[in-house]
């Protein structure tokens, strides 16, 4: 079909009928049933056979297959916790030892922290592991919601060994970055580390991470939020083991396996990237660039630490053998909700990228003629409308990159091979892109990191995305500014272009926030 307006119509049904009738999955089912639609030109035949194909494909692609396979291996282990007592073990450490919201809440981001190799481990197991210990501190499950998605996606992408490094480099690398010259080829420069230099510039990971912080620190509380934190009461942890405190495994069973998933992440990217330590020929970063096969290696990671607590649940008697079966089909029943959901969000943003580049619409639409110290700016705005329209981080980042790249070649004239150092607006516009997609994963209400974050916390998706929305507008309309900012600064070397425009925005974004919560408390007095 010829790229319009129309494009937009799909995302349009589908996050509106999300906010009407509060159901994705039937949501998703409108956008992918208009989108075949409009592709088809209406045709309910072709329309029909398109679904098929889109379905197909994702039913077929084996990276998915192991996806789904490691979410619910993931849920089974989560399962595993619940029933030998991993979770009242910790809770009752957690208990004697923390006495505050503030040093729960610090403990959830340490985790999160912790778990920085991937957004999705990230959610999965700091989600499941916390849910309980908010309940008993009177915490609302959608302040847990927050601070999961809020450390997620911002830690994954500005981590250099992560399961999003290698997706970015190979993206940025058929954009036209690569340290070979060819025709092909604008800027010569080794992917991986023009990555490492737009590091600093990736500014809404930072304010988004340093307003989690000072949210916590400073018991802000404000808009939607504040209902549900003033409403919520403590409660005991509902739990199906019947262990006595004293008789609770230590706790090191909850947390050997997690550092076996993180260790057998690391080892497994590394080996299939075919690092030299490990019998192949790559250095650590070529390894990590090269591996591609982190859904494989997070499954395969996944089951070592299901293992693993399973031996150390048959060693302190906490889990019998009768009891697999059962544990086995609550962890896949857990998953199965999300599982359908992450397929149609899929299925249908397959649909918006490559039947009608609803993507591309908006790209080009909003960024012609645009002036290139406002580019930064304009290309953050634009990937987070499409990463919220289509649900996809990546995807937004694969379709942005090949925009960006070639406009700032003609806009800067370039005509043969550059060093990236001599084009300084290059690390914000690529600190834009990748902040914009991160920004617009955390906001999306159909995006899979979202869906995710509301299954292991325990909340309605929806609900999650309006809650966390207004803790989440500081630091987007400070990221605005951030970029506007280095826009105009970037005659000033970099180090102090990103000083300036992190450093203002950054302490805009907490006055912002303080200011917030002093007028709630001054309206709630009055």
């Amino acid at each position: 079909m010829e790229i319009s307006w129309l494009s937009l119509i799909p995302p349009c049904i589908a996050i509106i009928t999300a906010l009407i009738i509060h159901n994705i999955n039937i949501s998703l089912l409108l956008g992918i049933a208009s989108a075949s639609l409009i592709a088809c030109n209406g045709s309910i035949e072709k329309s029909l056979l398109l679904i098929a194909n889109r379905s197909w494909g994702e039913i077929t692609s084996s990276e998915k297959a192991y996806l789904y396979l490691f979410l619910i291996v993931i849920s089974c282990l989560v399962s595993v916790f619940n029933h030998n007592g991993c979770i009242n073990s910790f809770a009752h450490f957690v208990s004697k030892h923390i006495k505050s919201f503030r040093a729960l809440q610090t403990s959830s981001m340490l985790i999160s922290l912790s778990l920085f190799i991937d957004d999705y481990l990230s959610i999965l197991a700091t989600g499941f592991i916390m849910s309980p210990l908010t309940d008993r501190f009177g915490i609302p499950r959608q302040k847990l919601a927050y601070l999961v998605h809020s450390l997620a996606g911002p830690l994954v992408i500005l981590a250099p060994i992560s399961s999003w490094v290698g997706a970015i480099t190979t993206y940025m690398h058929d954009s036209g970055i690569n340290s070979l010259a060819s025709e092909d080829i604008h800027i010569l420069a080794d992917p991986f580390f023009v990555y490492l230099g737009t590091i600093p510039f990736i500014f809404y990971s930072f304010l988004t991470i340093g307003s989690t912080w000072f949210i916590v620190h400073n018991h802000i509380s404000y808009g939607p939020m504040r209902f549900y934190e003033q409403t919520q009461q403590p409660k005991p942890i509902n739990t199906t083991s019947s262990l006595l405190p004293e008789h609770y495994p230590p706790i090191g069973d909850l947390f050997l396996p997690l550092i076996v998933i993180l260790v057998g992440t690391f080892f497994g990217i590394l080996y299939s990237g075919n690092y030299y330590f490990l019998g192949g020929t790559l250095s650590l970063l070529e390894a990590i660039k090269q591996s591609n096969d982190l859904c494989l290696v997070l499954f395969l990671a996944s089951v070592a630490a299901l293992v693993s607590s399973l031996f150390l649940s048959f060693a302190h008697r906490t889990i019998s053998w009768k009891q697999l079966p059962a544990l086995f089909i609550e962890g896949s029943t857990l998953m199965c909700p999300v599982i359908i959901m992450l397929f149609l969000a899929a299925v249908f943003g397959a649909m918006l990228k490559s039947d009608l580049f609803t993507g591309h619409y908006l790209a080009t639409s909003l960024l012609s003629n645009i002036p290139i110290a406002l580019l930064p700016a304009m290309f953050f705005i634009a990937t987070i409308t499409i990463t919220i329209a289509t649900g996809s981080a990546w995807a937004a980042i694969a379709l942005m990159l090949p925009i960006a790249l070639p406009m700032l070649i003609t806009v800067l004239q370039l005509t043969e091979s550059i060093d990236p150092v001599q084009i300084p607006i290059l690390f914000p516009l690529l600190g834009a892109i990748f902040s914009g997609a991160v920004c617009g994963d955390h906001l999306s209400p159909i995006g899979g990191s979202t869906v995710m974050t509301a299954s292991s916390t325990g909340v309605a998706p929806l609900i999650h995305a309006y809650t966390q929305f207004f803790y989440a507008l500081p630091s987007l309309l400070c990221t605005i500014l951030a970029f506007l900012l280095s826009g105009y600064c970037i005659q000033y070397p970099l180090w102090i272009n990103c000083l300036i425009s992190l450093g203002t925005s950054t302490l805009l974004c907490f006055i912002i926030l303080w200011l917030l919560h002093k007028h709630t408390l001054k309206h709630r007095a009055s």
